[in-house]
């Protein structure tokens, strides 16, 4: 699971003009911090997780931002943890705070995005602004908790500033979000 400004990157990338409501989609299922109702809502606990997320697909409204910026986190972190989180095991393996170590990492990537990208700051007042009742669809992502959320979140990149993550440097993270959001472009011609 990358961070959520990886999440934001990976969503202006795919649509460099996207909209709010499909900002706050790419960042919804990571409301709810409960490892196994996570694990459920976004496919880990299925062999199949590959088919899960092509029905899923085959059920959204592409016409609607909101869920599908929730597809492309979904796609996104099943990329991220084919990929990208067995980089960091080969510095942590067997390590007991492997999970502790590795959301450390990655909110230090995020917190330097989020100061690095003149447009993270104004995206995140402004989805923290958007109305309830637009992102209401979705009973697994329930809107307070996606409020508390974005609340948490901000304020938590605003005071947060550090050097890139040596772990997930800038250079790894440019080419998993260039290549990401240009994977699910052809995934969903597919």
């Amino acid at each position: 699971m990358p961070s959520a400004m990886i999440h934001l990157e990976i969503a202006k990338k795919y649509d460099p003009n996207a909209s709010t409501l499909f900002l706050l989609g790419n960042l919804a299922p990571d409301c709810i911090d409960i490892r196994a109702i996570k694990d459920h809502t976004h496919f880990r606990d299925r062999a199949d997780r590959e088919t899960a997320l092509s029905e899923l697909k085959a059920k959204t409204d592409l016409d609607d931002p909101f869920h599908k910026g929730i597809l492309l986190h979904l796609f996104a972190d099943r990329r991220w943890d084919a990929h990208a989180q067995s980089r960091y095991k080969h510095f942590f393996q067997g390590d007991a705070e492997l999970f502790k170590q590795y959301r450390h990492e990655i909110g230090i990537a995020s917190a330097y995005l989020y100061r690095h990208r003149d447009w993270a700051d104004p995206s995140w007042t402004a989805m923290r602004g958007l109305d309830p009742a637009l992102y209401a669809s979705s009973p697994d992502f329930p809107p307070e908790e996606i409020h508390q959320y974005l609340e948490k979140n901000q304020e938590w990149h605003r005071t947060l500033d550090c050097p890139p993550s040596e772990l997930f440097p800038m250079s790894f993270i440019d080419t998993f979000t260039d290549e990401t959001a240009d994977l699910f472009k052809k995934w969903l011609e597919k």
